[in-house]
């Protein structure tokens, strides 16, 4: 029945996949319930990245290189559908910069919505794996995904591709008909950013080899 669950939301994973264990997954379908899970057991570990790299729905994170380098690390797999709210909303902004990371975080784009949740970073350890207001903080941050998520959706921009749009060897910038340009962040996301993020977290993970 799991499989009938969409989206499913962020994944509460560790900051470095060589030293760090997992102590709580989140996960939320809509903007209001959340639910927190507690990592007691390998094999409890092992049920939950194996639901997300097998599962055909879909799978929303906020900066997707940061949890799926941890479930690659960790299975050898990536998450096969996924989408990106953090890249989404950094498309969307058309803008690059050391002010863009604050510009798309969470706290930015749904503090209107949950309020300040962010905790003291000494809580992030195992020992308090149990402490109400992480669980808490895990909560908020994944029903802020799917609210920013939908919020990036009802722009309007990351709508379908019409059949007819050109395919990625076909060059349209800079010249492009109207139509090609109403649809140009959605390909932008869809064909060349979303697709590069798995080779760049292989990269994180293993490095490349240079012979010189």
């Amino acid at each position: 029945k799991a499989d009938n669950i969409e989206p499913i939301d962020k994944v509460k994973l560790a900051l470095d996949p060589f030293r760090n264990q997992l102590t709580m997954f989140s996960f939320a379908d809509n903007e209001s319930t959340a639910f927190v899970i507690s990592n007691e057991s390998q094999e409890m570990e092992d049920l939950v990245l194996n639901f997300l790299t097998s599962t055909s729905s879909k799978v929303i994170m906020h900066n997707s290189s940061f949890d799926m380098k941890v479930v690659k690390h960790r299975t050898g797999k990536f998450i096969k559908n996924f989408e990106d709210s953090l890249l989404m909303h950094r498309i969307l902004l058309n803008h690059t910069g050391d002010s863009n990371q604050i510009l798309v975080g969470l706290k930015k784009l749904a503090g209107d919505v949950y309020g300040s949740w962010a905790v003291a970073k000494d809580l992030f350890g195992i020992e308090h794996k149990y402490n109400p207001e992480l669980i808490h903080y895990s909560g908020i941050d994944a029903m802020a995904t799917i609210y920013v998520y939908n919020e990036a959706l009802t722009s309007g921009e990351f709508n379908n591709l019409p059949d007819d749009f050109p395919q990625m060897d076909n060059s349209f910038f800079p010249i492009a008909k109207p139509q090609e340009l109403r649809h140009a962040k959605n390909f932008f996301y869809t064909n060349i950013v979303k697709p590069q993020i798995p080779a760049t977290i292989d990269l994180m993970l293993q490095g490349i080899t240079i012979d010189f």
